[in-house]
C-alpha cells in the first residue's frame, strides 16, 4: 500500500516540476527516524500507528476526524510535521470469513458473530497472527468488548499471509485480516462490519515537514486529488493487482493516475 501511494506522491510532485528522490522499503519507525531528522520530506502514514506508537497517547478516540485533528495538532506541536490530506481508507484490523460461510451462517458484522458464538460455543475456529493473539487490543480484547467469548483452545495463530489460506481451505472459519489487503479480493472475503468502532482507525494521510511545507505550500494541493480518488474500495483492488496479480507497485500507481487524468 505504501509503495503504490509513495509512487503516486512522487509521481505527482515530478509532473508539477519537483525533482523526487524515492527512499522505499524502510519499516515504519525508520522511516519516522528518517522523517524527523530530515532525511525524507515526505512520506505517508497512519493516524493510528502515529497516535499510539510515535506520539504514545493511550486515549481511543473513535472519531477518524476528531483522531486525526488531534494527530495533527500533537505531531506539528512536537516535531514539525504536517499532516494533510487524510484519505478514506481505512487499514485497520479486521476479521473475515468467505462469502459461503458468512451467507450459510447470517455473519455479517462482529454483532452477528458474537451472537453466533453465544449460541453455539466452540462452533467456530479462528486464526489470527501472533501479535493480535497477544495483544490487550487484540482478538480477545475485541471478543470481550463485542460480549463473546472464545477459548484460547479455538484460536490458531499463524503469519498473516496463511490465514487467507486457512480460510480458502476451510482449515479455520474465520480469521484476522487487513481491511485494505488485495486478498480480500483475490479471495473473495467478506469483512466482518465494527459496527462498534472497536478497532483503531488507521487513516492514510501525507506528512510533510514544516520547513518543506512552508517553503512549498502548493505540494498539500498537489497531492490532494488522492483525497477524492482513494478509498477503501479503490485500494484494496490497487493492493490486488500487486499481491494478486503481480504487478509492480509503480506500474500500479502509474496506471492509475493516468486513468484518472492526472498525468
Amino acid at each position: 500500500e505504501q509503495y503504490i501511494t509513495g509512487e503516486m506522491v512522487a509521481l505527482l510532485l515530478e509532473a508539477e516540476g519537483f525533482d523526487v528522490t524515492r527512499r522505499f522499503g524502510m519499516s515504519s519507525f525508520a522511516l519516522r527516524q528518517a522523517q524527523l531528522s530530515g532525511q525524507v520530506d515526505i512520506s505517508n502514514d497512519y493516524t493510528g500507528t502515529a497516535w499510539t506508537s510515535y506520539l504514545k497517547q493511550e486515549e481511543t478516540i473513535r472519531d477518524e476526524v476528531a483522531l486525526f485533528e488531534a494527530v495533527k495538532e500533537l505531531d506539528l506541536k512536537e516535531n514539525d510535521v504536517v499532516w494533510v490530506n487524510r484519505m478514506d481508507l481505512n487499514n485497520t484490523y479486521a476479521m473475515g470469513l468467505t462469502e459461503s460461510v458468512a451467507k450459510k451462517l447470517n455473519i455479517l458484522t462482529l454483532e452477528d458473530l458474537a451472537g453466533y458464538v453465544n449460541n453455539n460455543p466452540r462452533g467456530l475456529n479462528f486464526a489470527v497472527e501472533y501479535e493480535f493473539f497477544e495483544r490487550p487490543d487484540g482478538f480477545f480484547g475485541m471478543a470481550e468488548f463485542y460480549g463473546f467469548s472464545v477459548s484460547p483452545r479455538d484460536v490458531r495463530t499463524m503469519d498473516l499471509g496463511l490465514t487467507y489460506e486457512a480460510l480458502k481451505s476451510g482449515d479455520v472459519d474465520v480469521a484476522m485480516v487487513f481491511t485494505t489487503d488485495g486478498h480480500l479480493v483475490e479471495y473473495e472475503l467478506v469483512v466482518l462490519e465494527d459496527t462498534k468502532n472497536f478497532f483503531p482507525i488507521y487513516n492514510l494521510c501525507n506528512l510533510i515537514n514544516r520547513d518543506i511545507y512552508e517553503k512549498y505550500p502548493e505540494i498539500e494541493e498537489i497531492l490532494s486529488p488522492m483525497i477524492t480518488l482513494l478509498d477503501q474500495e479503490s485500494m484494496t483492488e490497487l493492493n490486488y493487482k500487486v499481491d494478486g496479480l503481480k504487478e509492480e507497485p509503480e506500474d500500479v500507481a502509474y496506471s492509475f493516475l493516468v486513468d484518472n487524468g492526472l498525468l
